[in-house]
């Protein structure tokens, strides 16, 4: 009796130690979502580099040629723009951002607010295809690989020049904890310069030139079909 009693007890103890283990492991690899409320999309001059300012991180991405393409073009100034989640992978993160060309722009007429169809739509839906936007919806997603750094103290630069019309929520997920996220990520290397621009290096930094940038819409918004 003293043996079935003896086994039941340490059947119970490591059930209890097995399902211990499985939710301290499920915790510890579960992704942490935090997100980035992004007033400011900056490039190098070279458009190889794009730079995201974030409250709490700046991100720095390689600017693929399909987006070059699309910032060289009349397009950029009809677009809706949204991002999806990102991902971490050490400090290393990925993402992608969709482009919606807009058919549709919000006008005054008899002292109402109407829509009216965008200037030169049919010319900009030929170059939009060119650039790489599938039909019908006109749409574009750009995937965007980077890397995460602590965010810098900005506040000497002139920001307000380089703000959007509106901030951008961007989601991102992250399986390291606080404090190898504090232990892991480096200092941001964009800086002030001494007339209040800001650089990387040597290169300087300028706002991203698509003209609806911060008109941003959700990939279930009609709007965006």
């Amino acid at each position: 009796m003293k043996k079935i009693r003896y086994s039941r007890l340490l059947i119970t103890s490591l059930i209890f130690l097995i399902c211990g283990c499985t939710e301290i492991l499920w915790h510890s690899t579960r992704p942490d979502s935090y997100h980035e409320d992004v007033s400011s999309l900056l490039m190098t001059q070279d458009e190889r580099k794009m730079v995201v300012v974030g409250e709490q991180y700046h991100y720095i991405f390689q600017v693929p040629e399909t987006m070059q393409a699309l910032l060289r073009s009349p397009v950029k100034d009809s677009l809706y723009v949204s991002f999806k989640p990102f991902l971490m992978d050490g400090e290393e993160i990925a993402g992608s951002v969709s482009f919606v060309l807009k058919k549709e722009k919000l006008v005054e007429k008899d002292g109402k607010s109407v829509f009216v169809e965008v200037d030169s739509l049919d010319s900009l839906k030929a170059e939009a295809v060119e650039i790489g936007f599938n039909k019908p919806a006109y749409r574009l997603n750009v995937d965007l690989k980077g890397r995460r750094y602590q965010a810098t103290d900005l506040s000497s630069a002139d920001l307000k020049k380089e703000e959007l019309t509106k901030e951008y929520r961007i989601e991102v997920e992250d399986n390291l904890s606080v404090g190898k996220k504090a232990a892991r990520t480096i200092l941001s290397p964009v800086t002030v310069t001494v007339d209040g621009a800001l650089a990387i290096g040597a290169l300087p930094l300028v706002a991203v030139g698509w003209g609806s940038v911060g008109v941003a819409c959700s990939l279930s918004d009609d709007k965006c079909r």
